[in-house]
């Protein structure tokens, strides 16, 4: 229960851009980058994730591995306890030639709460990309789209901006994650698109 995207944003959040489409599946043309890359003999990778991340988070990275292990990426998965993987992310200590599966999707929908929270470079992702830090064309349009109230012209800065994260891909973006919930017929319970769980919204019929 997913939806490829790119761009950085979910389709729920403000600034989301419509225009921009996911790269296709391409192990011809990954092989190419990697060659041009300076890389055609493969290259070395850890993907590091903690248990319950996010649904069947091993399965995925598996599959994501086993895919990459035919264009030359040789992936190793690592999962850990979620106490180690939050000091990683805090401390901002992933390794060298890894990566970490997140789950970017924010409460706040809007750019500046997830994709800006993420990418400052004070944010969990801010120090592993020079694009986010200042002087850069993408620090400066979502400074700007933070401190402007214009929604029309936070819209543009958006626009560039999600451009940018999709032309330099700084992150790999998997997909956005569509979540299934069940539920009684007794219970009275709408979906929030901000997926949460605030009780004094639900009620439960006799």
């Amino acid at each position: 229960m997913g939806k490829p995207f790119s761009g950085g944003l979910a389709d729920t959040d403000f600034g989301y851009n419509a225009a921009l489409k996911p790269y296709p599946f391409d192990p011809a043309r990954a092989k190419l980058l990697l060659a041009e890359a300076g890389r055609a003999g493969g290259i070395d990778v850890t993907l590091y994730a903690g248990s319950g991340t996010m649904v069947n988070d091993k399965f995925l990275l598996e599959a994501i591995a086993d895919m990459w292990a035919k264009v030359g990426i040789r992936a190793k998965v690592e999962m850990m306890e979620m106490g180690a993987r939050q000091r990683m992310n805090n401390e901002r200590t992933v390794p060298p030639n890894a990566l970490m599966l997140i789950n970017p999707q924010s409460t706040l929908l809007d750019a500046d709460g997830s994709l800006w929270r993420l990418f400052h470079p004070n944010g969990f992702g801010g120090k592993y990309w020079v694009g986010s830090q200042p002087g850069q064309r993408f620090h400066e349009l979502m400074e700007q789209g933070r401190t402007t109230l214009d929604q029309r012209k936070r819209r543009e800065l958006y626009t560039e901006a999600t451009q940018i994260i999709h032309d330099e891909k700084p992150w790999l973006e998997l997909f956005q994650e569509v979540v299934v919930y069940g539920t009684s017929k007794r219970m009275n319970f709408k979906v929030r698109p901000d997926y949460r769980l605030i009780v004094s919204e639900m009620a439960v019929s006799r």
